[in-house]
């Protein structure tokens, strides 16, 4: 009984150990001190939902689990430390960053973009699609996450911005068939 107490106790500790290191990769992710963003022109123009393009931002936009992104970039700094993510914000409020940043001169699409888990359980559930543009050690934490963890930020890390933002409706995926 003791070494059945003890096995748990240690499995316990490395548990606990594991997660307190993930948490204090989030937090030093987070508190990274950047130079102030500059705010470029940057804008979400459309979204492609199985062929179509919707344009119209005023009103509410259904959308299935996987959806492309198109938009415009103006004017931006001449800056190779600066990049363009898509992230997505469920309703828990985390930014998922998508795969990777954007070329960001001109105008841009990002395809495949998840859009909630798929099946139903994020059906009807409200999605923000966010262009954000992001100084070198930001996406560093972006692309940290997209690739590594998948887990979502709990906030931008610093030195990223919101330039642009479309609200949308997770919808039935056999609506779209």
């Amino acid at each position: 009984m003791r070494q059945v107490r003890t096995i748990i106790g240690t499995a316990a500790a490395i548990a606990g150990i594991l997660a307190l290191g993930i948490t204090i990769g989030y937090f030093v992710c987070d508190a990274q001190t950047v130079e102030k963003l500059c705010v470029p022109d940057l804008t979400i123009t459309a979204l492609e939902v199985d062929g179509d393009q919707v344009t119209d931002f005023e009103h509410e936009i259904r959308v299935p689990c996987r959806i492309a992104v198109c938009g415009e970039s103006e004017d931006l700094p001449n800056d190779d430390d600066l990049s363009i993510w898509i992230c997505v914000m469920p309703p828990n409020g985390r930014y998922y960053a998508q795969r990777e940043p954007i070329e960001w001169q001109g105008k841009w699409e990002l395809s495949n973009i998840g859009v909630g888990k798929e099946g139903s359980d994020d059906v009807g559930k409200q999605f923000s699609i966010c262009a954000v543009a992001a100084e070198e050690k930001a996406t560093e934490c972006l692309f940290s996450d997209a690739a590594v963890y998948h887990r979502g930020l709990p906030s931008l890390p610093d030195g990223a911005v919101i330039c642009d933002q479309i609200v949308v409706i997770r919808e039935d995926e056999s609506s779209w068939s």
